[in-house]
């Protein structure tokens, strides 16, 4: 969530979501903003959630069709030597905050052909949500991996069938569904499979 206030005590601040945010950034959109992208000036909010679900920035970019940028930690500001206010990001559990840029998902008629593409879809009626869900869950992965907008180059497309026909090998045995039933795929499940195999296999 993000808490929206202002200076003035009158007026009260409230908690909203990532969804909730981005709708409300469309509805402020003027002609022209389509094409420049936003910035999240808000501690987080680019941001994995701990237990699940997407960054409030990713939700913002879906909503608006925009490109987003967002921290990964606290932020502020600080004047530097000059007297300039300077933006200022905290650690983190993982090092340094950074700014991650954040695009649009595919929906819609796009995202059934790259459900296609990956094997998880056929025919040319559209997905249903459960093909949708799957592939939005490797077009993550893939951006994880290779970053935003992988899905959208043509020589990623095997790639990303690739990755939808590893996904389902760890529901096909016991041993493998309890090992490796993580919930979504993600690069570091991916490379804990890969590194698995060659061990079992010595490399080979």
């Amino acid at each position: 969530t993000v808490t929206l206030g202002t200076d003035n005590a009158g007026y009260p601040t409230v908690k909203v979501s990532g969804v909730q945010l981005g709708e409300l950034l469309k509805s402020w959109a003027r002609d022209g903003d389509q094409d420049r992208p936003l910035v999240l000036f808000s501690c987080e909010t680019g941001q994995q959630p701990m237990v699940a679900g997407l960054p409030v920035a990713q939700h913002v970019a879906n909503r608006t069709g925009r490109p987003v940028y967002a921290p990964t930690t606290e932020a502020g500001t600080a004047k530097d030597r000059d007297g300039q206010v300077r933006a200022v990001l905290g650690e983190g559990a993982d090092g340094p905050g950074r700014w991650r840029l954040f695009t649009p998902e595919p929906a819609g008629a796009d995202l059934d052909d790259l459900a296609r593409d990956a094997g998880l879809h056929a025919g040319p009626d559209p997905a249903d949500a459960f093909a949708r869900a799957r592939t939005l869950q490797q077009i993550r992965t893939l951006r994880e991996a290779l970053g935003t907008d992988a899905e959208q180059h043509s020589g990623n497309r095997e790639l990303l069938a690739a990755l939808a026909y590893v996904d389902g090998l760890r529901w096909h045995d016991p041993g493998t569904a309890a090992r490796y039933g993580d919930g979504r795929m993600t690069p570091e499940l991916l490379d804990r499979m890969v590194t698995d195999w060659h061990t079992a296999t010595n490399g080979t």
